[in-house]
């Protein structure tokens, strides 16, 4: 009879299951050695609530000899289940650096498809083809997901109405879906974490002491003031200034976006209380998918949550400014308005995260420190051959 590990999980609670109820020897499916394992179809009734989000996909096809069938959204379920759960684990690790892209978290390996094969297998007894495509089940408001009624709400916020905005969910207003997943981000920023800001610029030195320039004041580097937000942020209406903050001084530097020669004043924050903020720069998995009131929802929740983090780092036409950042505006003010001391989220121009602050007395400033830009780095990628595109 095939067992399984500890290690062929990554969710917590499958761990302490194994872990209470295994026994030590080897595993057939991860094949680490001398690591607690258990019959795979002890776990079945755990996974219960889980084959409860999935089904098979309906995929209908158009009328008509010469039209193409509609393109299928699902996958097999052990892809499914990891790109959504991420429910089990790596596996053994292999020799030589790690692989830059974590695929393990969008597609199941084989020995996890073998596992989810004989853990639902032992729920009845039946076979289910677990290689057919596989959908999550549909959402609970409205026939749309938590992510498509963003969507829409988004286009809404673009297009109809702005300041009191007209988009409802049947019942449900966007605003309560909004804060049901932002509750999920909560993260308390304390200070021990450095934070920074640049401005481009400088002013001249103290020639006695022998230094030609210097940074800017301090107070040239906190939130701008009114008249110079007229434009707005990701974060911020026009008018509403915020404290952007960033990760590291390099992604600072990057998103003032300065040309080479550019001499840049930066200084370091830190917040003088613990403060909450909405953390949308990784969101990552839950600790595990178990034992939530509604794990569907829940994870609805999460996949708006990603929405989010994207509509966030997503770059923006500088062009096309005035309008794009209405979505992101008003999600922002929905977090201050839940009483969120400010929000992050994945830089567009640096490596590093961003973090506004809604107040700026909330941090205070180091001695501001001055340095010249000797250089700048562009990443491209080849882009397919569409055919027909240049013809």
């Amino acid at each position: 009879m095939s067992k399984c590990c500890v290690e062929c999980f990554r969710d917590s609670r499958v761990r302490a299951f194994v872990s209470e109820n295994g026994s030590q020897r080897g595993c057939e499916f991860c094949h680490r050695e001398g690591e607690t394992s258990i019959d795979p179809a002890a776990l079945a009734p755990m996974f219960e609530e889980v084959m409860g989000c999935f089904e098979l996909e309906a995929v209908a096809s158009p009328v008509g000899a010469n039209l193409p069938s509609f393109p299928s959204t699902g996958q097999p379920l052990a892809d499914l289940i990891q790109r959504r759960l991420q429910i089990f684990g790596e596996g053994p690790r292999s020799e030589g650096p790690p692989p830059v892209l974590r695929l393990s978290r969008l597609f199941a390996e084989p020995w996890q498809h073998a596992l989810l094969t004989a853990i639902v297998s032992a729920r009845d007894g039946r076979t289910l083809p677990l290689e057919q495509r596989w959908v999550f089940k549909g959402p609970r408001h409205a026939n749309l997901s938590a992510v498509g009624h963003w969507d829409r709400f988004s286009t809404s916020l673009l297009k109809e109405r702005r300041f009191i905005p007209s988009y409802t969910a049947g019942e449900v207003e966007m605003r309560k879906i909004l804060e049901e997943a932002l509750l999920l981000s909560a993260r308390q920023l304390d200070n021990s974490i450095a934070l920074f800001r640049a401005r481009i610029g400088c002013e001249p030195g103290d020639l006695a002491s022998g230094a030609l320039l210097a940074p800017l004041p301090l107070s040239e580097l906190g939130a701008p003031p009114f008249t110079k937000t007229r434009r707005g942020g990701r974060v911020n209406p026009p008018g509403i200034p915020v404290l952007y903050l960033a990760s590291d001084a390099d992604t600072a530097v990057c998103e003032v976006r300065p040309y080479v020669g550019a001499y840049v004043s930066i200084c370091s924050w830190t917040v003088d209380k613990p403060v909450l903020v909405a953390d949308l720069s990784n969101v990552e998995p839950p600790d595990t998918v178990f034992g939530h009131e509604d794990l569907a929802w829940h994870l609805e929740c999460r996949e708006l949550l990603e929405e989010l983090s994207l509509s966030f780092a997503l770059p923006i036409d500088p062009n096309d400014w005035s309008t794009q950042y209405v979505p992101t505006q008003y999600a922002a003010e929905v977090i201050r308005d839940m009483g969120f001391g400010g929000v992050g989220y994945q830089s567009v121009y640096g490596t590093g995260v961003n973090i506004a602050l809604f107040d700026e007395r909330a941090a205070k400033a180091a001695i501001p420190v001055l340095r010249r830009v000797t250089g700048l780095t562009y990443e491209t990628k080849p882009m397919p051959n569409l055919p027909g595109l240049f013809t």
